[in-house]
């Protein structure tokens, strides 16, 4: 079962996520509510997978990526985002994430994209 750290600082959005992900037989083995918290779970956790939101307090969704692939230049990274433009999304792969992901979510998107990023 592939273990996912969760980064998102709306806790419904969490919830919604941390569902889905059960149900698909994933294992979340953490949640973090800002970009620092993010960077210390997953040093702690070593997740195969971490959904980042982008925007959040403390440190940035996209700061918080380069931090933890500066850890492990192999995590595998997915940004989930309502925050969508073209500079955003060259920024954020720019940054290391594997994929991208607008909020709202569509399920079934959202699951082929885990299983694709875990699978390269």
């Amino acid at each position: 079962m592939n273990k996912v750290l969760i980064v998102e600082d709306s806790l419904s959005t969490s919830r919604a996520l941390r569902t889905v992900l059960n149900l698909h037989e994933f294992e979340v083995v953490g949640e973090a509510r800002d970009g620092e918290q993010a960077v210390d779970l997953f040093q702690k956790l070593k997740p195969d997978l971490t959904l980042m939101d982008i925007a959040m307090p403390k440190k940035h969704g996209i700061d918080a990526i380069r931090d933890i692939l500066k850890i492990d230049n192999r995590a595998k990274i997915i940004a989930v985002t309502a925050l969508y433009s073209p500079e955003k999304k060259r920024e954020i792969m720019d940054a290391g994430a594997k994929a991208l992901v607008v909020k709202p979510f569509d399920v079934p998107d959202l699951i082929k994209t885990i299983e694709d990023t875990l699978a390269s």
